[in-house]
């Protein structure tokens, strides 16, 4: 943290000068030794032992200015016992003479208890803190360092007067542990998630902060929870850190950062083939350089890398570059992408949204509230960024929020945290749900290249132009190994794709994906979800009204749907389960059951409300002669199992349901309900 390296070159100039803060020479302080050790452990995250150390100087010494100092910092630092940080601060401060009151030191107290009390959650006090000193700094440079904390802290008053609706919840103590869990990478699908960790993975050797090198671990969910992770053993190193930064589109590239001692950092890619991760590559120039290159993350079509660096060229800092294959996959010159995004501060942690337009990256610049904090932009037609927006509190605090990770559907996100954590100094991973977010749709399409040119995968493009104004949306890039491709499209619009070499062009077919296509099942849909694709703050354009079906339209689609194969990428034994017509309402005599002692019932699977039909792949592998559906009054379209005479007998069948995890939430229901529900 920023605060904790300010301190750290203070105290130890102090050291090497052997003087106090007055300018006063302290010789032969025999707490030197001691304080330098506490400063060395902070610096390795080894909180307890900067703790130990400190208190047995002030032990010794109760007013050693330098300890007090730097115990108050480490109780910044870690977030934790932050009343006790302001006593510490207001003892130092009480032992300055008054003339030396707006000296640098003094000046660096009140940005202390200022940043204190926004961590506090008191940005209005940390204001008055900074009002104290502001008219009084005499260095150019502090004074712009105090201007730019007004500036967080009035973004804070604003984020927090103003905070987004949303549920933040722990992905579970499978994933979490006693350790730090961070980075987390959810593939489209939901159901996969790549993260770092730095629990022990063997005979790891414990290091000075009581935790192991960082590796890396996957977990499956099961459509109920996450299952327990195991380590990705291709990249195991027990020597060094190695974390993860991204994972592409398809789930084939793993982007990571190893920490191998280099003086400068760069970036790293993994491909998964055959099931298995192979050894890490570093990334060619131009994206690597002599500069520090610190995280990366491909765009949905895998055309072009947004990364970071601080190389020559940029705002300042950190920024975030751009660079694009061109025809024979190579990577073209990086472009900066402007001050729209970077700023004089540092950009970090770039991630595409699958829409292709929604960047989001964290940042310390002037959008923040203090630290790092998520923004967001969106691609403009013109291929300008619109104006950065902060994601707002609680997504943001007045503390470092390092890693947000976007899903399909915008209302949903994962978040690295050590906010909720009682372990001191730990960060969890966390799930993050919107409310109140306005709902569109996207359509996951799988393929596989025909190359009938028997050209290089890497040289291969599939081109995506949308019909309804000719403009290309996408340049997609297949995997290397396996020549398929994964197309992420706004439902309710045609598409023509071309599959392109660097001297050929091939019109493939087009697609025609009707709102209601992401419901329904193609052999081509990979993934298929009513997914809210709009930003909690911004919204985007609504989306283009869409044409009501024709006739030929709707049999086109199901004779699509009907002459799919039984055999996808998702189940081995998908059965299309063709239900675009309603199913009459069981038959069902009130008089004749009022007549008996018994209740008849059936399960109740699923509910829509606003869908034609439900997901096949949903359905699949049920007995169609048993299901039935039902649209009632209210609107909602409901699909059940079975007619049952007895209790026992609905109830023995709902517990062989629930043993699937897409029918957890089944339950009984009397079918005379369901008769008083139909219109």
């Amino acid at each position: 943290m920023m605060w904790r390296r300010i301190f750290f070159l203070w105290a130890l100039l102090q050291l090497l000068l052997c003087t106090n803060v007055h300018g006063q020479v302290v010789l032969g302080d025999r707490h030197s030794g001691t304080f330098r050790r506490a400063v060395n452990a902070a610096d390795q995250g080894d909180y307890q032992t900067a703790r130990d150390l400190l208190g047995n100087i002030l032990k010794d010494n109760p007013l050693h200015m330098d300890a007090l100092t730097q115990l108050g910092v480490v109780f910044m630092e870690t977030n934790q016992q932050l009343d006790s940080a302001q006593a510490l601060f207001n003892r130092v401060l009480a032992q300055i003479p008054e003339e030396d009151l707006y000296d640098p030191f003094s000046v660096y107290l009140h940005q202390l208890k200022a940043r204190t009390y926004n961590l506090q959650l008191e940005p209005r006090k940390a204001l008055s803190m900074l009002q104290v000193v502001k008219d009084s700094i005499v260095l150019d440079d502090l004074r712009a360092e105090v201007q730019q904390e007004f500036q967080h802290t009035n973004n804070a008053i604003l984020l927090l007067d103003n905070p987004i609706q949303l549920n933040i919840r722990d992905v579970g103590k499978t994933i979490n542990s006693e350790f730090d869990d961070h980075s987390p990478l959810v593939d489209l699908s939901g159901r996969r998630m790549y993260f770092t960790s730095r629990r022990a993975s063997g005979n790891d050797r414990l290091l000075p902060d009581d935790q192991y090198f960082e590796n890396i671990y996957v977990a499956e969910h099961d459509g109920r929870a996450w299952q327990k992770p195991r380590l990705v053993e291709s990249l195991y190193n027990r020597n060094e850190h190695m974390s993860l930064l991204s994972l592409s589109p398809d789930g084939s590239q793993l982007f990571l950062y190893q920490s191998d001692g280099k003086v400068t950092r760069n970036l790293s890619v993994s491909r998964l083939i055959n099931g298995i991760w192979q050894s890490p590559e570093l990334l060619p120039a131009p994206i690597n350089s002599y500069y520090d290159e610190t995280h990366a993350s491909l765009s949905p079509d895998q055309s072009t890398l947004y990364f970071t660096s601080n190389r020559p060229g940029g705002y300042g800092g950190l920024d975030i570059w751009a660079a694009r294959k061109d025809a024979y996959g190579q990577w073209g010159d990086p472009w900066n992408l402007g001050p729209s995004i970077n700023t004089a501060g540092d950009e970090e942690s770039p991630m595409m949204h699958p829409d292709g337009s929604t960047l989001y990256y964290i940042s310390n610049g002037p959008h923040s509230m203090g630290g790092f904090d998520v923004l967001y932009s969106q691609l403009q037609t013109d291929s300008t960024w619109a104006r950065a927006v902060n994601m707002g509190y609680p997504v943001n605090t007045p503390d470092d929020d390092l890693f947000f990770l976007p899903t399909l559907d915008k209302s949903e996100a994962y978040l690295t945290s050590f906010r909720f954590n009682e372990e001191e100094g730990r960060s969890d991973i966390y799930n993050v749900n919107f409310e109140n977010v306005p709902r569109g749709m996207l359509t996951v399409v799988e393929g596989a290249v025909s190359n009938p040119d028997n050209l290089p995968m890497d040289q291969i493009r599939i081109l995506v132009w949308r019909e309804s104004d000719n403009a290309q949306v996408g340049e997609y890039r297949p995997n290397t190994h396996t020549g398929q491709y994964y197309l992420i499209l706004d439902a309710g619009d045609s598409y023509r794709l071309e599959e392109a070499g660097p001297d050929s062009l091939y019109v493939r077919e087009t697609l025609h994906l009707h709102a209601e296509m992401a419901l329904e099942s193609r052999r081509q849909v990979l993934m298929k979800e009513d997914v809210q694709m709009r930003s909690p703050l911004v919204p985007r354009e609504q989306a283009m009204a869409v044409n009501e079906k024709t006739d030929a339209l709707e049999d086109s689609i199901r004779k699509y749907i009907e002459s799919a194969p039984t055999e996808t990428p998702l189940t081995q034994k998908q059965q299309v389960v063709p239900l675009s017509e309603e199913a009459p309402a069981p038959n069902y005599d009130r008089q004749q059951a009022a007549e008996t002692a018994e209740t008849a019932y059936t399960v109740q699977i699923l509910a829509l409300q606003k869908q034609k039909q439900a997901n096949a792949r949903f359905l699949a592998g049920l007995d169609t002669s048993m299901l039935k559906s039902c649209r009632g009054k209210d609107g909602f379209l409901r699909y059940y199992l079975g007619d049952f005479a007895t209790t026992e007998e609905a109830e023995a069948f709902l517990r062989q349901m629930k043993k699937d995890p897409r029918f957890r939430d089944a339950f009984l229901r009397p079918l005379d309900e369901l008769a008083e529900l139909r219109p």
